[in-house]
């Protein structure tokens, strides 16, 4: 139960995390839409970033995992097979790309002439 809840507060941050680097990237976007950009080719970008982003925080989190399990002494009642970290690793890809599909929405309504800052 408390995993699953971990999963959950994990999706709801990572959501608010890249609708707030969506938010940033606005004018990007616009701009690239106003030159011809589909809606179809921004949303490949912030796919791509996500997983790319979420790729690495995740190996590197593992690492780190992997390294302080070893330090811990071995009359701690704690097991962590590769099965294990590589399943919550998935997991953890998957809920970030579930949490982009609220940033995809507001790339798809994003306006070029208000996103670029030329029309109030």
């Amino acid at each position: 139960m408390i995993q699953v809840f971990l999963v959950v507060v994990a999706a709801f941050v990572m959501a608010v995390f890249f609708y707030v680097l969506t938010l940033q990237k606005t004018p990007q976007f616009g701009l690239l839409r106003a030159i011809g950009a589909s809606t179809r080719t921004l949303a490949g970008s912030l796919v791509a970033q996500m997983l790319l982003l979420t790729t690495l925080a995740v190996a590197l989190a593992a690492l780190i995992t992997l390294g302080l399990v070893t330090l811990l002494p071995a009359g701690i009642p704690f097991a962590l097979t590769p099965s294990v970290l590589l399943a919550a690793s998935a997991l953890l890809i998957g809920v970030a790309a579930l949490s982009s599909l609220l940033s995809l929405r507001s790339i798809a309504r994003v306006d070029p002439l208000i996103a670029i800052g030329t029309v109030a």
